[in-house]
């Protein structure tokens, strides 16, 4: 019988969060969203300096990194430690105020979305659900259940 090439077979997403309201009330949205969507365990961090540690330990398991926080972002070494030079999508969820200055500075880096905290939860483009899934598209991440097959609440209870 062979043996399983690593212990650790959980795949999982990475969230760095400022401290403040509205960072955990998004933070908590993609919690929930990423791990009955998609299956992934969340790995969270106040820091970027710890975050961008972590995705060097645990680069195999991760599928993607947001940075949830109220200042812009401005270091391309930031962008590239955190997305694994574009290997994994990051995605950047600030204040609009913060996220157009943000996204001019890295418009032109491959991988990296953007979402603001004033459109996080609306219908529309620039929603969060809608950003979060164009990322996992594009990067053939899958959602656990197909929304076009789904089954049934009773379904799933009998299963």
């Amino acid at each position: 019988m062979s043996e399983p090439l690593t212990d650790d077979w959980n795949l999982s997403a990475l969230i760095i969060q400022e401290e403040g309201k509205p960072q955990g009330v998004i933070a908590k949205y993609l919690r929930m969203s990423l791990s009955l969507r998609f299956g992934l365990e969340v790995i969270e961090s106040n820091s970027v300096v710890d975050a961008c540690t972590l995705m060097q330990q645990k680069a195999d398991s991760i599928l993607c990194a947001f940075i949830v926080q109220q200042q812009e972002v401005g270091s391309k070494t930031l962008i590239n430690a955190l997305s694994q030079k574009s290997k994994v999508p990051l995605f950047l969820v600030l204040p609009r105020r913060n996220l157009d200055k943000t996204r001019e500075v890295f418009a032109k880096i491959h991988n990296v979305y953007f979402a603001s905290w004033e459109d996080a939860f609306k219908r529309n483009d620039g929603s969060l659900q809608k950003t979060l899934d164009r990322g996992f598209l594009a990067n053939r991440i899958c959602p656990l259940l197909d929304p076009q097959t789904a089954l049934s609440f009773t379904d799933l209870q009998q299963n």
